[in-house]
């Protein structure tokens, strides 16, 4: 979707797939696994591995360790170490984003840290890590 003259409008692409459950999952899938830019996609299998693996670190922690895994890698911000800050608002997106897809089940509580993935959101989060690693459904 996309704004357009105040209002919310299909692109092409959600023409296509708006109709199509598997469609869209195949769609959201791969750009899920295949983001863009490369640091974003390092997040998301980070995340979703944390996520499959039923192993998410604390909320205190998240953000050290993305932060830690990124510059690792040789990210960079602003020509500086990725900080926590920024390392936990990377994964709170991946998170939210996947929140919003039903990936994760809701909370009661909203400041809740425990994040439980659906039964359909683990096939999805597979779906995920098969792509980010290039194996066929």
């Amino acid at each position: 979707m996309r704004k357009y003259k105040g209002k919310l409008v299909l692109t092409p692409n959600g023409r296509r797939l708006v109709n199509s459950d598997a469609a869209l999952w195949e769609y959201l899938s791969d750009r899920l696994a295949h983001p863009p830019a490369a640091a974003i996609g390092l997040v998301n299998a980070v995340v979703v591995r944390w996520l499959v693996k039923d192993a998410l670190p604390s909320y205190d922690l998240r953000g050290k360790i993305m932060a830690e895994i990124l510059t690792a890698r040789g990210f960079a911000y602003d020509d500086g170490p990725i900080t926590e800050r920024e390392g936990r608002a990377l994964v709170r997106d991946v998170i939210r984003t996947l929140e919003c897809l039903n990936v994760l089940a809701k909370s009661e509580d909203v400041l809740s840290e425990d994040k439980k993935v659906t039964d359909s959101g683990r096939e999805f989060l597979i779906e995920i890590q098969r792509k980010q690693h290039g194996r066929p459904s």
